[in-house]
């Protein structure tokens, strides 16, 4: 076995466990944040109170403190999938430059906005300790910022990260034959059912 080989296999198990943890981080957010109704008040586009969102928020207070750590590591490792990926490909072609522009945008954007929602979280956490009286001054900035929350979480880093960016990487790596084709073909339906 050639050194190139072997540092190919290695950079592979990277990108393999980088893809695991990525998607349990994932995962493990949505179910927890759906679950104590931490991630979003649908109400809030009929022009609905954020109350019973902020309610949920001072409910888990321990949980709303943490819950945004998950995707924000679960895209580093996407992340470090990306950079493991790119050094195992021999050349450069336009699905890998269009996977590298679609993570370069999309992985930035999406930690940006869990970065915001959890200052927003920690904001009502501090206003119901210390504030309870200025807790109405906070729906109209609440409830923009969760506006902004689901359209980078519905659209914006689904269209970047999986479409783009994900479907981009399975096909260049079948063009390069590094992984099973049929790892390459699933990832490529499952940025096509996102569109869809």
């Amino acid at each position: 076995m050639t050194p190139a080989s072997v540092a190919t296999r290695g950079l592979l198990r990277l990108a393999g466990i980088a893809a695991l943890l990525a998607g349990a981080l994932v995962l493990c957010f949505a179910i927890l944040a759906d679950g104590h109704g931490l991630l979003f008040d649908a109400a809030v586009y009929e022009g609905a109170s954020t109350e019973t969102w902020r309610q949920a928020v001072v409910a888990a207070p321990r949980l709303s403190k943490v819950i945004m750590l998950l995707p924000a590591l679960g895209f580093s490792c996407m992340l470090l999938l990306v950079h493991a990926l790119r050094r195992c490909l021999q050349q450069d072609s336009w699905q890998l430059t269009l996977a590298l522009v679609g993570y370069g945008i999309g992985v930035p954007v999406a930690v940006f906005a869990f970065t915001v929602q959890l200052a927003l979280m920690n904001e009502v956490l501090l206003i119901h300790a210390y504030r309870p009286e200025a807790s109405a001054a906070l729906e109209a900035t609440a409830g923009v910022l969760q506006l902004l929350f689901h359209l980078v979480n519905q659209f914006v880093g689904p269209f970047f990260v999986i479409v783009l960016g994900t479907s981009m990487m399975a096909w260049a790596v079948l063009r390069a034959r590094l992984v099973p084709r049929w790892i390459c073909l699933w990832l490529m339906t499952c940025g096509a059912m996102v569109c869809a």
